[in-house]
């Protein structure tokens, strides 16, 4: 419940600074859009108990142990049994060398990748990748339970940020 209320606050902040703050550009409002609705699927369908689990969970279906015999308490709550794991893969093509040289130095899938097993309990590990795709797309793959994350995407989303007047640097942080 209190972070049900927390992610409320958070939206109402954004909205405010949406709706009161500097007339934004379009893309700039769309992609604070999206965030917006990724932050609310996120919170309304992961819980954040990831500490305390007593039930085993089944890929395939839930199981739930009985709440009479259960030694820790609720029974609705999943043990965590995996984690976002990163995997570097080599880079195929060369204009992607340095983007993938940044990505590794700044430790940005391993960043990513914490704070998502902080705040999700997952049934299985699930591996983060970076790869040259030949398309501006990121993607899961159910056959190896993986994400992967296209550097053309990467670059995609730089050359946004570069064309609402962000310096080099300041389109690379965002």
């Amino acid at each position: 419940m209190a972070g049900k209320l927390l992610l409320i606050g958070h939206l109402r902040f954004i909205w405010h600074e949406l709706a009161c703050g500097p007339i934004m550009n379009r893309n700039t409002l769309n992609l604070a859009l999206v965030a917006l609705l990724l932050l609310l699927v996120t919170a309304c369908f992961c819980r954040s108990d990831r500490e305390s689990g007593s039930v085993s969970f089944n890929s395939s279906r839930p199981s739930f142990e009985d709440p009479e015999s259960s030694s820790t308490g609720s029974p609705n709550q999943r043990r965590d049994e995996g984690d976002f794991l990163v995997e570097h893969l080599e880079v195929s093509t060369p204009r992607y060398t340095e983007l993938d040289q940044q990505v590794k130095n700044e430790r940005l899938l391993e960043s990513a990748a914490e704070q998502l097993n902080r705040a999700l309990i997952l049934p299985h590990d699930i591996p983060l990748r970076t790869k040259d795709c030949n398309q501006v797309n990121a993607f899961y793959s159910p056959g190896d339970r993986s994400i992967t994350i296209c550097y053309e995407l990467m670059e995609h989303f730089y050359k946004i940020f570069k064309s609402v007047g962000n310096s080099d640097d300041q389109a690379y942080d965002k």
